[in-house]
């Protein structure tokens, strides 16, 4: 009888936490971004719920020459605003050059580009499919491979989580926290080869904890 992977992965033994630097696989990272990009949401920094405020838009807030772009679904023109859909940088060579915004909250911060109310729901602000891209890592040298991520999440500006990860050929459960301007500021990518996943597309990435 195959085993499920989720069952098999029940049964590994728990590890300290993370230390150091790991890599990331692509699915590991897009699970990450799509858990923190909130605190790019208009509404949030209006409400003072991110590690972000409108001041930060237009500075320079992470070293690493990191990009994070919003690209409407395909065939997606308009959102529930009838707000025009368009690629939009958030984060281009680690500067905050904009944030997702309905109408409402454009307007409430200073007019920056709406165009990302919910699909759904006009009153909230959502993400569609997003780019990731990360400077290329030098020192390759790592503990382990986070091949997998159990539980996530993000709260008071840090990213918890729980996560399958691969040490010297043998998998381990293993807890982590990063703080959340921590990780876009030191990510680095791995390898070159970028990928769907999801609504993500991004590499595997060194992350240091």
């Amino acid at each position: 009888m195959q085993i499920r992977k989720e069952e098999k992965y029940r049964t590994l033994k728990s590890k300290k936490s993370m230390k150091g630097r790991y890599v990331f696989t692509a699915e590991a990272v897009s699970q990450i971004i799509n858990e923190t990009i909130s605190i790019f949401y208009a509404d949030n920094i209006y409400n003072s719920a991110s590690t972000f405020s409108i001041d930060d838009i237009g500075r320079k807030q992470f070293e690493n020459s990191i990009d994070l772009i919003s690209v409407p679904y395909e065939g997606v023109d308009f959102d529930s605003d009838g707000e025009q859909c368009s690629i939009k940088y958030i984060i281009n060579n680690g500067k905050v050059t904009n944030v997702f915004a309905n109408v409402l909250f454009s307007k409430l911060c200073n007019n920056i580009a709406a165009g990302n109310a919910n699909l759904l729901d006009r009153y909230s602000i959502g993400h569609q499919r997003l780019i990731f891209n990360a400077q290329k890592c030098i020192c390759c040298e790592f503990e382990g491979v986070v091949n997998n991520i159990s539980s996530i999440s993000c709260y008071d500006g840090k990213i918890i989580g729980e996560a399958v990860v691969k040490y010297e050929n043998i998998f381990y459960r293993s807890m982590f926290e990063i703080d959340v301007d921590n990780f876009f500021g030191n990510v680095r990518s791995y390898d070159s080869e970028y990928k769907w996943i999801k609504n993500v597309k991004c590499s595997q990435c060194i992350v240091t904890i």
